[in-house]
């Protein structure tokens, strides 16, 4: 679920944000320069704007609008032009209120900005310059011994801000970078899904090709009607595993999976157990095909099944063929049960191969069955070699 961000700060831009800022300086400007004019300081006003008016652009050039206000601030202390106390603020001992001075909050806000869009070694130097320049332009217009609370309160102030924006910048850096690992995460896992997915009907595809291109080469001069009926089973599974292969590469280009289950809209399902069963049957492997009637899955789990009864009748036809063999899909009250059952090769003919031995087919099988949380179990019986499989579905 998405959350929404609140106050509708995920939403604002750059832009609005430098329209706040603009708001901010204007509203700041008129506060103080409205102050000095009250309080019959009217000199201080070029001061007061050249110190917040700056401010409007502080997120489009920070470390400009930085030494502008440093400057004009630290010339401003100097100089005694700008009031220390622009509002009464009563008998506060003078460190404490050098807080209510219009220098130290211009610095702060510039500070801050800074902080929070420029790297850190080159932060801590204009830190250091910011701070400096206030601190001697206090020194120089007051008694060391009266201005040294107000630097120290200044250099806090400075030091706070200036670490809260780092931290922002942190933060907001970890993000970026977590949402680049997130994004490559799943792209690895859909290259991974398309990859399964190509392997199993590829593999699938192929071995019945190859069984029905050895069965055509057999009967070729003795039987050519069956050897046409062959290379025509060929070309229907040739053209089968082109449409598969276009609609799995296609999502690479467009949105056609399903939001819930994790699947393609189109995504074969348990419909398409029977035209497994025939190109099983074409490939030498007699398959009996049960499925519960009022079974009914999404289409995550329907393409589960298909795809485990795909690789399992593709590993019957490269390593058992010919022979017969049970299909089974059955609803439990612990979930949904596959069952592949072969009765092993005719007798007195081993299987091609340890089912074991190379390929992924049962790894990747296990693979796909604890995307779901079951369990999956593959190995010899007396008869043959069985697949086990059980999907603990929920609201099926």
């Amino acid at each position: 679920m998405n959350e929404r961000p609140l106050l509708l700060v995920g939403r604002l831009r750059r832009g609005h944000w430098v329209a706040l800022d603009v708001v901010m300086a204007v509203a700041l400007c008129s506060l103080l320069v409205g102050g000095a004019l009250v309080t019959g300081r009217p000199m201080s006003v070029p001061y007061l704007l050249g110190m917040y008016a700056p401010l409007a652009a502080r997120r489009l050039w920070p470390v400009p609008v930085l030494v502008a206000v440093c400057a004009v601030a630290a010339s401003s202390v100097a100089m005694g032009v700008v009031p220390t106390e622009p509002f009464p603020v009563g008998d506060i001992p003078d460190a404490i209120r050098s807080l209510a001075w219009p220098q130290p909050m211009a610095v702060t806000i510039a500070l801050y900005t800074v902080a929070t869009s420029v790297r850190r070694g080159p932060a801590v130097l204009y830190l250091l310059g910011a701070g400096t320049a206030l601190s001697v332009a206090a020194l120089l217009a007051r008694p060391a011994e009266e201005a040294a609370g107000a630097v120290v309160i200044c250099w806090l102030l400075f030091v706070t801000q200036w670490v809260t924006g780092l931290v922002v910048r942190e933060r907001r850096l970890f993000m970026t970078r977590l949402a680049v690992r997130t994004a490559r995460q799943a792209v690895l896992e859909e290259r991974l899904r398309i990859a399964r997915d190509l392997h199993d009907s590829v593999a699938h595809s192929m071995s019945v090709i190859t069984v029905q291109a050895t069965v055509a080469g057999h009967l070729a001069e003795e039987r050519p009607e069956e050897a046409r009926s062959a290379l025509a089973q060929i070309e229907q599974t040739g053209r089968a595993a082109q449409a598969e292969m276009r609609r799995m590469l296609g999502l690479l280009r467009h949105d056609e999976t399903d939001a819930d289950a994790g699947a393609p809209r189109d995504a074969p399902g348990l419909a398409a157990l029977p035209d497994l069963a025939a190109d099983a049957a074409a490939a030498g492997v007699e398959v009996a095909l049960e499925v519960d009637p009022g079974l009914r899955l999404d289409n995550g789990a329907g393409l589960t099944v298909y795809r485990l009864v795909q690789e399992g009748l593709t590993n019957v036809a490269k390593h058992a063929a010919p022979t017969r063999c049970l299909v089974a899909v059955t609803s439990a009250a612990d979930g949904i049960r596959v069952r592949i059952a072969d009765e092993g090769p005719p007798p007195g003919q081993r299987r091609a191969e340890p089912t074991s031995a190379g390929g992924h087919g049962i790894a990747g099988m296990r693979e796909r069955v604890g995307l779901y949380g079951g369990t999956l179990t593959a190995g010899p019986t007396p008869a043959g070699f069985e697949v086990l499989a059980r999907l603990p579905l929920e609201g099926r």
